[in-house]
């Protein structure tokens, strides 16, 4: 299927990448907050700011790239297994 071998070959790992890099964003965004919970003391053992490091921001940046990337994804993803589908209503009549 020539739609899953242009998915496949070029775009599909960018998207790989930035979803993964969204992952580790959300989840470094949740250690901070367990490690904050507990009272441990994550700006000496990850050597950051404690006042410049803040879970909130870590875990909505990465959850708004996250739901970005995947948008734009599904939209690739409809643009490629467009042509597959026959279309069941007409777009537009004339008048």
């Amino acid at each position: 299927n020539q739609a899953i071998e242009r998915l496949s070959s070029l775009y599909y790992p960018l998207f790989r990448v930035l979803f993964l890099l969204s992952l580790f964003g959300v989840l470094f965004g949740f250690m901070l907050f367990t490690w904050k919970r507990y009272g441990i003391d994550y700006a000496a053992i990850l050597g950051v700011h404690m006042g410049q490091t803040n879970y909130h921001a870590v875990v909505r940046a990465s959850s708004t790239l996250m739901s970005l990337n995947f948008a734009a994804f599904v939209m690739y993803w409809l643009s490629l297994t467009s042509d597959l589908t026959p279309a069941l209503t007409p777009i537009a009549k004339e008048w």
